[in-house]
């Protein structure tokens, strides 16, 4: 096909592609409202025993390793603890979210979101602290876990989708895919 034909297929369905690029782009700018923007802090935490197995105990090799099958095994209840409603209600302030993810055996990140700077830093921090309190003393023999952070922690960041950027995106994404449907009508001859 020559740039000549190209052109009037292109001037022929101009209206289509107009619209739908102009579709994109209103959406687009108007998925921003959708997220919410505030501030929003990320901490790593292991799970580890508080109170690890001594060494002068008689089999100090097997309670160690076993204590840390447990944990590993765990990984996924205590995620589900975390992500859970009704822990979430009692711990975090009304319109903050909480985001839970695994890492890997024993390692999970925790994201919190909220409106207020002093929120985010210090409410995640707390939820840490309520966790290892509420749900410290699961394992037998008194052995009881808890959240460690990994890593520095650094302070909350704003966080916002751009308007502008979002309109950009949808307007490509319109036109390209009133280009596509173009081809194809004009390829099929429909």
């Amino acid at each position: 096909m020559e740039l000549k034909e190209f052109l009037k297929i292109i001037k022929r369905y101009s209206l289509f592609i107009i619209i739908l690029a102009a579709l994109g782009a209103a959406v687009g700018f108007s998925s921003t409202n959708l997220t919410s923007a505030g501030f929003k802090r990320t901490q790593t935490y292991i799970i580890s025993p508080q109170s690890p197995v001594l060494e002068n105990s008689p089999d100090y090799h097997a309670q160690n390793y076993y204590l840390g099958e447990n944990l590993k095994n765990s990984t996924d209840s205590f995620v589900a603890i975390l992500q859970s409603e009704d822990f979430q209600k009692e711990v975090m302030s009304p319109g903050d979210e909480l985001a839970v993810r695994k890492i890997a055996p024993q390692v999970i990140r925790l994201t919190y979101n909220s409106q207020s700077e002093n929120n985010a830093s210090t409410n995640l921090e707390q939820v840490v602290e309520k966790f290892n309190i509420k749900f410290g003393i699961l394992f037998e023999k008194g052995t009881s876990i808890q959240l460690k952070p990994v890593g520095a922690q650094l302070p909350p960041l704003y966080s916002k989708l751009n308007n502008f950027t979002l309109l950009a995106a949808g307007l490509v994404l319109g036109v390209s895919f009133a280009l596509f449907v173009v081809a194809l009508k004009e390829y099929n001859r429909i």
